[in-house]
């Protein structure tokens, strides 16, 4: 008990810079606006001011540490990779500093465009570069694009895969273009510059294959070009599906995507910095700008951020237009979901090496410190040394923070984190949950790191490799990296915990860190068990998305006529509620606002309603039901995360 006495005494004014942090987020932070950049840049300076403070402190403890050589080289060398993740931070907060909403300018450049002749509306191509996508993929697409409401466009199938003639046949079907190539060199960079060589339209907008515009994408986004400066708009990348760490979390409905923080949050912060860029799928680009540049950047694997770069340095600025105008798959399962990943880092990192990448001549030292992908290479090493950090204490008694006291961490490191933890809650609200993120971004680094390692010592000659969709990535797979990971760290941590006497033990060298140790060690087992979930695939409920819908509803049942609701729909099916249910294998037709009768069959009837399995459909009815689901208004992403629901499915993943 005097042992536990020693280690949490501390003089009372240490706690006071806690008490402020306090105060502030639960008051002050209150009456912030987010969208007043004044308000954010008051929310990022103070949270800077804690990490100087810490990084201050830090210094000084480690100047004047006493011990081993390995200790001190120990703590020296965290301390570098503290720095090292603490340089990205620093632009990070730069960048959510600011923040902008080009939705006014936008509503005005619309406005002006519809009250032109028809004749007189920039002529688009739309582009959808394709290479192994399978039919229910690219069927989706095409009828989106197709079905936009625009009056001078032309849509175009650029096939990288062999001249498919199934593929040649639907795009004849549905009248669009379809334009084959079979070198394939420089993959989708090199897809879309032939197409840009066979095409003629003043604006070009590109989809990947397994992306729907809505009808109104063109008619908001083209008046942008009416200002000569821009060269690029991108939109949103939003997506029909979960992803792999909703689906393996069994969290669908508790928690975001994983690109909404990016696309909600970072990317309109970007454009208030004139440091927006292309993100491939939902771009559209003015023609003389990419004919300034000599055509798609080809030197990288991922030519989307290249394309910005290079349009930059002949004067044509991209501009970031927050609107959710276009959905897509995102990746199925983990391994899909790593495959994208990995090549989006590759990618960013070979810019550093090439003229028209951020290091190269021609570019502003803020357009460098803003396009040098930082978040790529210097949070990973931190993020997996970090759960390290506790089990090396546990078996060694060695920490890499001499000096520590209690008093210090109230002081110094508690405000840090409180208020860098708030801080980023409020910038990017509801898309950042605490334990969740951090087992995210740890996972990610697991099989990403050894990627950037690579990539810096040799940046070329890895193949382009396509993100599987649709049929290529059905199957479930396990990710043995990461749950091996995860098994073997929160295996260790756990024995430790247990050798160390749990927390109060005390018997260590640096015995003011076991609290903090066994703290950070209780943390890192549940981060442990969030990877061993995100690392297994679970099966997917349902072969096709359903989107809530509240609509009447008719459905005929042996020459009846039986009034309901329609709850949800899908491409393959739909539940209803209904007072008098058909009993379950009645043959039936649906009728569907805008699609028109659907032949079905009950497979489900339940006190929630009734489960309709879709028949085999004719062509136009399965063209209108495409047409209602990808490119209308219907929209089953989550934007915020449910806290109460986290906490829930997190314990019913325990049993």
């Amino acid at each position: 008990m005097t042992g536990l006495l020693t280690n949490i005494a501390f003089d009372v004014p240490a706690l006071t810079p806690l008490i402020l942090a306090v105060l502030f987020i639960a008051f002050a932070m209150q009456q912030l606006h987010r969208a007043n950049n004044r308000d954010r840049l008051i929310v990022v300076s103070l949270t800077a001011v804690c990490f100087i403070r810490y990084v201050i402190w830090r210094a000084d403890q480690l100047l004047s540490a006493k011990g081993g050589s390995g200790e001190i080289a120990y703590a020296w060398g965290t301390f570098g990779l503290e720095m090292l993740a603490l340089l990205e931070i620093a632009v990070f907060l730069l960048i959510m500093s600011r923040t902008a909403d080009r939705k006014p300018a936008t509503d005005s450049a619309e406005r002006a465009l519809l009250a032109r002749p028809a004749e007189q509306f920039p002529s688009v191509d739309i582009l959808i570069p394709t290479y192994n996508e399978g039919r229910e993929v690219l069927e989706r697409s095409i009828i989106a694009a197709r079905g936009i409401h625009y009056p001078n466009f032309k849509v175009w199938v650029c096939d990288d895969g062999n001249a498919r003639t199934w593929l040649r046949d639907l795009c004849a079907f549905h009248d669009v273009g379809y334009i084959a190539r079979t070198d394939r060199s420089h993959a989708k960079a090199g897809n879309i510059n032939n197409a840009l060589n066979l095409t003629d339209g003043e604006i070009v907008a590109i989809f990947d294959a397994d992306f729907a515009p809505t009808r109104n994408f063109l008619l908001r986004t083209t008046g942008l070009f009416e200002e000569p400066s821009i060269g690029l708009v991108q939109t949103p990348q939003h997506f029909f599906n979960k992803d792999p760490i909703q689906t393996n979390l069994a969290a669908l409905q508790e928690i975001p995507d994983e690109q909404r923080l990016f696309f909600d949050h970072m990317a309109p912060s970007r454009d208030a910095w004139d440091a927006a860029f292309c993100c491939g799928a939902g771009s559209i680009m003015r023609r003389s700008a990419v004919e300034a540049i000599g055509g798609v950047p080809t030197g990288s694997i991922t030519e989307d951020l290249l394309t910005s770069l290079a349009m930059l340095r002949v004067g044509y600025r991209t501009r970031y237009l927050n609107e959710r105008l276009a959905s897509g798959l995102a990746p199925e399962n983990m391994n899909a979901y790593i495959v994208q990943r990995q090549r989006w880092c590759r990618g960013a990192i070979q810019g550093l090496f090439l003229s028209q990448g951020p290091l190269g001549p021609g570019l502003s030292l803020k357009d460098r410190v803003l396009y040098f992908p930082l978040g790529w290479i210097a949070q990973h090493p931190l993020k997996l040394f970090m759960l390290l950090v506790p089990i090396i204490y546990f078996f060694t008694g060695t920490s890499p923070f001499p000096g520590l006291t209690l008093a210090a961490f109230f002081e110094i490191i508690a405000p840090l984190i409180l208020l860098a933890t708030a801080a980023m809650m409020w910038l990017v609200p509801g898309c950042y949950v605490p334990l969740v993120s951090a087992a995210v971004g740890i996972h990610t680094a697991l099989h990403v790191f050894p990627t950037v390692v690579a990539s810096l010592i040799c940046p070329f000659g890895v193949p382009f490799q396509v993100t599987p969709k649709g049929k290529a990535a059905e199957q479930r797979t396990v990710d043995r990296l990461g749950l091996g990971f995860a098994i073997l760290i929160g295996l260790l941590t756990g024995f430790g915990l247990l050798w160390n006497g749990f927390a109060w033990r005390g018997n260590h060298d640096a015995a003011s860190f076991n609290l903090v140790a066994n703290l950070w060690g209780c943390l890192n087992l549940v981060i442990c068990f969030l990877i061993g979930l995100i690392a297994i695939d679970r099966s997917r409920l349902r072969s096709e998305e359903r989107f809530n819908l509240n609509e009447p509803s008719v459905i005929t049942c042996v020459e009846e006529a039986l009034p309901g609701r329609l709850v949800d729909l899908s491409a393959t099916g739909a539940q209803l509620t209904l007072a008098n249910a058909p009993a379950v294998g009645s043959d039936v037709e649906l009728e569907i606002f805008g699609i028109g009768a659907v032949p079905g069959r009950v497979v489900r009837s339940t006190s929630a309603g009734v489960g309709i399995l879709f028949g085999a459909l004719d062509i136009d009815v399965r063209t209108k039901l495409i047409d209602r689901l990808s490119a209308g208004d219907l929209d089953n992403s989550v934007r915020s995360a449910n806290w109460l629901g986290i906490v829930r499915q997190t314990l019913r993943n325990f049993v």
